[in-house]
């Protein structure tokens, strides 16, 4: 009988253990994007494109001289998975990130950097 308890307890400990397996209640569920680009080249301006598998319609994107920190860059946001970014310093070295905003504050992981040189 003493047999019969242990191993029905034991049973009760690995289930319990096993349901949380795996999940995290502040896990992201938001794809960071992918394929960042640069287009459109302007003296002053470059346009940061990048794709999403989340469907979002909101984004914010970071940059700043080629080298510099996140946290230390300038963030704009954009609504689709394109942005003009402008009033850059022509023949100019420049990185940007981008991150998907997937609602309710929930972000994805900053993508990047991406490297590019004004015209």
């Amino acid at each position: 009988m003493k047999k019969i308890i242990s191993l029905f307890v034991f049973s009760l400990i690995i289930i319990s253990c096993s349901k949380n397996e795996g999940t995290d209640e502040n896990q992201n569920n938001c794809s960071t994007p992918i394929f960042l680009d640069a287009l459109n080249f302007e003296t002053n301006s470059v346009t940061a494109s990048w794709e999403d598998k989340n469907g979002s319609d909101f984004f914010e994107i970071q940059y700043g001289p080629r080298g510099f920190s996140l946290g230390q860059g300038i963030t704009i946001n954009a609504n689709s998975s394109g942005k003009q970014i402008q009033g850059l310093n022509s023949n100019f070295a420049y990185d940007f990130y981008v991150r998907a905003n997937c609602g309710s504050d929930n972000f994805s992981d900053w993508a990047g950097p991406h490297s590019f040189v004004t015209n």
